[in-house]
């Protein structure tokens, strides 16, 4: 595949060429079974998908076990807080039964005009950069697993 970079148009910010932006950007990025990307970005494995005129980025981060819920909330209550234009959740129910709790994040870029690719990667980096600070400034009792 041709190397991206520059203007990409709305209709050509696709799966495959994220993937090929990332892996061009010294990211390490692959679709998944379900269409889905898996990225490792700085060391943070994140997924993205396209959902209409979104790109949603997601990560999940485990909980170290025996931490209760009231921890956990205080610390997405305190990420949320202070993190702009990223989301931080606690999924309703844990991913398996009795491996604990998780944190998940997300942040939503539309795309539904023109991006550059420097654009594109900037958000995709800022995610991640802005939720590793956030929780690292504000997982002050250790939370995270």
């Amino acid at each position: 595949m041709a190397k991206i970079k520059g203007l990409i148009p709305a209709k050509d910010i696709t799966a495959e060429n994220i993937v090929t932006l990332l892996n061009e950007n010294r990211m390490t990025a692959r679709i998944d079974d379900d269409g889905d990307i898996l990225a490792n970005v700085s060391g943070t494995n994140i997924i993205m998908d396209i959902k209409g005129p979104l790109l949603r980025m997601h990560a999940i981060w485990s909980v170290r076990e025996g931490i209760r819920r009231d921890e956990v909330e205080e610390l997405v209550a305190a990420v949320n807080a202070n993190a702009p234009l990223v989301r931080c959740s606690i999924p309703k129910n844990p991913l398996a039964e009795g491996e604990g709790y998780r944190i998940w994040a997300d942040y939503q870029l539309l795309r539904d005009g023109d991006l550059t690719t420097t654009k594109l990667l900037e958000c995709i980096r800022y995610f991640v950069r802005w939720m590793n600070q956030a929780l690292d400034e504000y997982d002050i009792q250790k939370i995270l697993g």
